[in-house]
C-alpha cells in the first residue's frame, strides 16, 4: 500500500477492504508512512462506495481501523 501511494504521487491514500455488510477496514498511507486518520482520504472513499454502487442503499458505512 506504501508503494501503490509513491507510485500514484498523492499525499496522502486510502485503502477500504470490505469484512462485513457495509463494514469496512480502512488504512490511510502517506508518502513515507502509514498514518492513524486522514479524513479527507475517508471522505474520498465513502464517496467512491456510495457512487460505485457498492452502498447504494443509504444504509451508513461503518470503518474500522487497526494500526
Amino acid at each position: 500500500m506504501q508503494n501503490i501511494t509513491a507510485g500514484i504521487d498523492l499525499s496522502e491514500a486510502a485503502f477500504v477492504k470490505r469484512f462485513a455488510l457495509y463494514h469496512y477496514h480502512i488504512r490511510w498511507f502517506t508518502l513515507s508512512s502509514e498514518v492513524q486518520l486522514c479524513g479527507h482520504a475517508t471522505v474520498a472513499a465513502t464517496h467512491v462506495l456510495i457512487n460505485t454502487k457498492a452502498e447504494k442503499n443509504h444504509t451508513p458505512i461503518k470503518f474500522c481501523y487497526k494500526l
